[in-house]
């Protein structure tokens, strides 16, 4: 059982989830936390609350200057309250479900370091330096392989340290597999050098009663797998709508991806 964290109890944590891909695992994670209220929204927050309370209008509480005063005061020290615990939980956010960011290259490296003195515009810039980093002398170079070899190294550390952290937030397998899908499983076992032209060949000619004890594993499987979602969800509190909107989520953002980069290799 996942133990209760500021990220579950507190209020400036979203409820949703969000289904985060990394290293060949699909991650749901809780989302974000949600920016507290400004201090003229706690404000009119405090002013309706007041209507309440007394039935005064709004305008009649906002003409009495003390009265007035009074609320304004008290919304903004929610406000610096509401902003110590937002930050706070965005900390301990970070600290365990911020993914790590990527090792750069050696190139990267030198570039940066470079472009900070450079008056060129950034495309211009980049075809400077980019061609000064390939007429390097080698052992210069190695200076800045060395530097990536050492931010591989970090983000290697980091992404371990990510995967034990959040090992109980591992998607299990939500998409049902077909009796092919086993057979291929099994014979990429064999001989993982196999073809697959040669695998979905073989497949076509099993016969019927062949092809049904791999029809039979793929329903096991699939019970299996299904049960472990069913106690996933249970255990990290996530409901069906929940788990569908997070992968809902995670598809539009391939998406979007996807058609940034096919825009990108067109104008190129």
């Amino acid at each position: 059982m996942i133990a209760r964290s500021l990220f579950q109890t507190n209020k400036y944590f979203a409820s949703k989830f969000k289904c985060v891909p990394f290293r060949n695992e699909n991650f749901l994670l809780p989302s974000p936390p949600s920016k507290p209220l400004t201090e003229q929204a706690i404000f009119q927050q405090l002013l309706r609350n007041k209507k309440k309370e007394s039935n005064i209008k709004i305008k009649d509480i906002q003409k009495d200057e003390k009265l007035a005063s009074q609320l304004k005061e008290q919304a903004k020290l929610e406000r610096e309250n509401n902003l110590k615990k937002y930050e706070a939980a965005v900390k301990e956010y970070e600290e365990k479900f911020a993914l790590p960011k990527k090792p750069r290259n050696p190139f990267i490296f030198y570039f940066l370091e470079k472009y900070v003195k450079s008056s060129d515009k950034p495309t211009e810039a980049f075809k400077k330096i980019s061609q000064e980093y390939n007429q390097l002398p080698e052992q210069t170079q190695k200076i800045y392989k060395e530097k990536s070899a050492e931010d591989r190294r970090r983000y290697n550390e980091e992404s371990l340290k990510f995967q034990n952290l959040n090992k109980d937030y591992i998607l299990p397998q939500i998409r049902p597999i077909g009796a092919y899908a086993v057979y291929l499983q099994k014979q990429l076992q064999l001989d993982p050098k196999q073809k697959f032209s040669n695998i979905g060949s073989a497949w076509k000619s099993l016969s019927e009663e062949q092809k049904k004890q791999y029809e039979e594993e793929a329903t096991k499987i699939n019970a299996e797998a299904k049960q472990r979602l069913v106690e996933f969800q249970k255990k990290n509190n996530i409901s069906d709508e929940d788990l569908k909107s997070s992968i809902k989520e995670k598809k539009q953002r391939s998406k979007s991806v996807s058609e940034k980069q096919q825009d990108s290799n067109s104008q190129q």
